[in-house]
């Protein structure tokens, strides 16, 4: 039997090492009112026992009107079967990845909007047959370029009247590169408009400087605890400020004031008004913060998210095999989650500050272990590659904008204590403490950025709270590393 229990990525996030055998159906289901749901089925088996892994099915229902578009089309009304595999692709593009724990199932509902009216209700579940002990992750993006396609084939061969003609698909070539025009001349107006907000804005450019720590756990204790990243960024000209105000928040709370403030580490009698202080401090000036919360099974099938982007085209999406990427040294599990998700803050900082900044000093807390160090600095490289890349495809061409990278002592830097501070807030509250009136005084001057299985990369107003916007899977190596 093969190795289900072998430990990939995070504590408790299983990925599957035998060959995998997959079959696939697609068949109607006759409704009440006459009309036919359609059902796409995948399942994977243990190439080597035939031992059930999982079933994903995807359940499609049209409205009348929907029926009515279908019986008046040239070729839907000869087979309908093609329309529906075409949702299907279309709903496997959007969800790409799905995260499944324990003996429950996973279920969600997507409605469908075609451009010419109706809607098609789509009901996706996941099934899980293999006791993995943790979370299992399903590329169900893999089933478009492949399972999706051959179903195609089939319905062609079955019923060859279905197959389009010359003259069908010349006007669809016809009306796909027209859309292909249209998208890409709005695309282009979108990246004028993007440059000259930029080109307006330049007045008010300044040198920034950003300020990062985390909350100390580094990836992999827990499979409920986030790892959570917390950057501060402010204008250069306020750091000195900044200084001033927490170096003296030391001397009016200890007789004898330590070389740095870490909230880890502070009496239990003094947290309260150290607290009230900094959070005066953070709110008094002109500075942000930026956290990142990664939550771990969110977060992977973000990163596969984006991989999936990189290869659309190829038969798999997505390939990464996080048992043998995570092979490469004792340390490779913890290293490869500081390099991705500091990696993700600081593109996420390149692309979202592009506009009112010159220049970027990064500083990180250094740490005590030298594997961690260099882990810290490959993000910082990987993430110069990465927002270049982002950047010219939200403005059209390269930009020209400096950013540095330290790794400086806490004690050296004052500013590093705010993010502390507030990773430090996030993890209690991760743990089911209740976060400090003077943290949630701070909301609105901090950004919550987290994961979703279904949405991807996100903004919350609060940790726990409402969306507020959601980010596109933008195309992004991870096997590379």
């Amino acid at each position: 039997m093969a190795d289900y229990q072998r430990e990939v990525f995070w504590k408790g996030v299983r990925q599957i090492e035998a060959d995998i055998h997959e079959r696939c159906w697609f068949h109607p289901i006759i409704r009440q009112d006459g009309y036919p749901d359609f059902e796409f089925e995948v399942r994977e088996e243990n190439g080597e026992t035939g031992e059930l892994i999982h079933i994903v099915s995807i359940r499609l229902g049209a409205d009348e009107e929907i029926w009515e578009y279908i019986q008046k089309h040239p070729l839907w009304r000869k087979d309908p079967r093609l329309l529906f595999l075409m949702n299907v692709y279309d709903v496997l593009w959007r969800v790409k990845i799905i995260p499944t724990e324990g003996d429950s199932p996973f279920q969600t509902e997507i409605v469908l909007k075609p451009l010419q009216g109706g809607t098609v209700n789509v009901e996706i579940r996941a099934e899980v047959f293999v006791d993995f002990g943790g979370v299992h992750i399903i590329s169900a993006v893999n089933y478009a370029n492949t399972h999706v396609r051959d179903q195609v084939d089939a319905v062609m061969k079955d019923n060859p009247t279905a197959r389009p003609t010359d003259a069908y698909m010349k006007s669809v070539k016809e009306r796909f590169f027209n859309d292909h025009i249209d998208a890409k001349r709005l695309k282009q107006k979108q990246q004028r408009r993007r440059l000259k907000t930029r080109k307006r804005s330049q007045l008010k450019h300044e040198r920034m400087k950003v300020f990062i720590d985390e909350s100390g756990d580094i990836g992999f204790r827990s499979l409920k605890e986030p790892y959570i990243l917390t950057a501060y960024v402010l204008p250069a000209s306020e750091c000195y400020a900044v200084e001033q105000d927490l170096k003296g928040l030391l001397q009016r709370h200890w007789e004898t004031p330590p070389q740095e403030l870490h909230f880890n580490k502070i009496p239990g009698s003094k947290i309260e008004p150290v607290q009230v202080e900094i959070a005066k401090c953070f709110n008094s000036r002109r500075g942000i913060c930026i956290s990142v919360i990664g939550h771990k099974p969110g977060f992977l099938a973000y990163l596969l998210r984006c991989e999936a982007e990189t290869r659309k085209t190829e038969e798999k999406p997505v390939t990464t095999n996080w048992a043998y990427l995570l092979d490469k040294s004792p340390t490779g599990l913890a290293r490869t989650t500081l390099i991705l998700i500091l990696e993700e803050l600081l593109v996420h900082l390149g692309t979202e500050t592009l506009d009112f900044q010159t220049s970027m000093e990064i500083f990180h807390d250094m740490k005590h272990r030298s594997w961690m160090n260099d882990a810290l600095k490959t993000a910082f490289q990987r993430s110069r590659t990465a927002t270049k890349v982002y950047v010219k495809e939200l403005y059209g061409q390269e930009l020209s904008f400096t950013r540095t990278f330290k790794l400086v002592e806490s004690q050296n830097q004052p500013c590093l204590w705010i993010p502390d501070w507030i990773s430090w807030e996030l993890a209690k509250w991760y743990r089911g403490q209740k976060w400090s009136q003077s943290f949630e005084s701070c909301f609105d001057k901090i950004s919550f950025i987290t994961f979703d299985h279904a949405m991807g990369k996100l903004t919350i107003d609060r940790p726990g709270g409402e969306v507020v916007s959601t980010f596109p899977d933008l195309p992004r190596q991870i096997a590379s590393l």
